[in-house]
């Protein structure tokens, strides 16, 4: 059972006790109270219809018409002058919280206390209201209170360690968690939660009993999964990761969120296949979901397939227009599909996004060399090959730009810098250049001798 319907569950309770030995108008004894409201809108009301309108407002609450019942109480208080009506003020803020109309439930729960501070389930009430409403420090004071009044109750320990921790009261709200599981071991939710607080400080293995326990629950908490699966990914297990995910999409399969995770988990593992069918029912679910469609642009490249992959790139670049490494992916899946003109447009606008982008810089070499733009490429290779360590085959490819422009002192010396840098990691040119710089040797002493000669 979800722990906000049961802080609402016990004040439903306390209701029912409430309404029903109402006998009349007057002095009655704890439970009635009033909630300031607009008369001018209800109809007037005499004291002796007030407790038949009890009894309709309590009808209604049992099956859950919270409209009706909220009308018939708002009569009741319109017509109770001395605004001492504590029971039907109780109830009507009861039905504001359920109906969604906040502001008008605070006020009435205000009221109700106003009437009798002592009252508990009004005090949680509130407490749990101004919770949901983002302010903690104000729903954390309430919940004290009301544990004041009942220390031993689970429910008011678990929103008043919520509200803690929302306040930044982490070691308080560790204590207030502590203190739920305590009274009820079996609280999935509170386990859960103080399974996050304790990942929050790096207390990995505290989490990841507390996350094993809740699937221990009764009902266990599918959740728990999601949060197994989720720090296993943290540490790189990746068949933990899977399993615990796979067990949650086994109950939820509609859950994008964790299918998305469980295709990242896959590419992880290299099993880009399975990575590809999982991203593709969420593209397919949700197909503007941008990080969805980079993941099965990286898929798709991985398996070769470069024509979807600049589909899906496109999709997320188109998305996020300014990521300059997004560009430059979907630049390289142009050029390995033969599209070497749109790709160097992309790379270009990687580096006007990202002017260091080393990257994108050597693929812009590729692209224009793909083109036979060998003067255009000259200055980019020289600039990715300036430093002490440049990639061996950007100065091999730097040689064969100057090969192929006839600059042939420059291709010589660029064939032997990368000869020095290969160490045979590249057969195929090594043994390229090799040729080349025999060819290109005996041509420099032909035309060295034939210089000698006219002297």
């Amino acid at each position: 059972m979800n722990e906000t319907r049961q802080g609402w569950g016990s004040a439903l309770l306390f209701l029912t006790i409430l309404c029903f030995p109402m006998r009349g108008f007057g002095a009655q004894g704890p439970g009635e109270g009033r909630e300031e409201t607009s008369a001018a809108a209800v109809a007037p009301v005499s004291a002796e219809e007030i407790p038949a309108l009890l009894r309709t407002a309590q009808e209604a609450m049992t099956r859950e018409d919270f409209t009706a019942a909220a009308g018939a109480l708002e009569r009741v208080l319109a017509a109770d002058e001395d605004q001492s009506h504590l029971g039907a003020a109780f109830n009507l803020a009861y039905c504001y919280t359920r109906l969604g109309r906040p502001r008008e439930a605070e006020a009435a729960y205000r009221k109700t206390l106003s009437l009798n501070a002592e009252l508990f389930p009004a005090r949680l009430n509130l407490g749990i209201l101004l919770w949901e409403q983002g302010r903690a420090e104000e729903a954390g004071g309430h919940l004290a209170q009301a544990l004041r009044l009942k220390g031993e109750h689970t429910t008011a320990h678990l929103y008043y360690a919520r509200a803690l921790r929302d306040s930044g009261k982490v070691e308080e709200a560790e204590r207030e968690f502590l203190q739920t599981l305590a009274l009820r071991p079996e609280n999935g939710e509170a386990g859960m939660e103080l399974g996050h607080l304790y990942l929050s400080q790096q207390k990995v293995a505290q989490a990841e009993e507390l996350f094993l326990r809740a699937l221990e629950a009764d009902p266990p908490l599918a959740e728990a999964h999601v949060a197994l699966g989720t720090l296993y990914q943290t540490r790189e297990q990746w068949e933990e990761a899977e399993r615990h995910y796979r067990a949650f999409l086994a109950g939820e399969p509609t859950d994008r969120r964790v299918r998305t995770r469980l295709g990242m988990i896959y590419l992880e593992m290299g099993k880009t296949q399975l990575a590809v069918e999982e991203l593709e029912k969420v593209y397919d679910a949700e197909p503007t979901r941008e990080a969805v469609a980079r993941s099965l642009g990286d898929a798709y490249f991985t398996l070769g397939d470069f024509n979807q992959a600049v589909r899906f790139y496109r999709q997320a670049a188109a998305a996020e227009p300014r990521d300059a490494n997004l560009r430059d992916k979907l630049g390289v899946a142009l050029l390995r599909s033969k599209q070497p003109v749109p790709a160097e447009k992309e790379f270009r606008r990687a580096l006007a996004l990202a002017p260091q982008h080393s990257l994108a810089l050597e693929h812009l070499a590729f692209a224009v060399l793909a083109q036979d733009r060998y003067a255009e490429a000259v200055p980019i290779l020289l600039k990715t090959t300036s430093g002490p360590d440049p990639t061996p085959l950007l100065v091999y490819f730097l040689g064969n730009c100057y090969d192929h422009l006839q600059a042939v002192p420059e291709a010589v010396e660029a064939y032997q810098r990368f000869l020095g840098l290969n160490r045979g990691e590249n057969e195929l040119r090594q043994w390229q250049a090799e040729q080349r710089l025999i060819v290109l040797q005996r041509y420099l002493k032909k035309s060295q001798g034939k210089r000698r000669k006219k002297r």
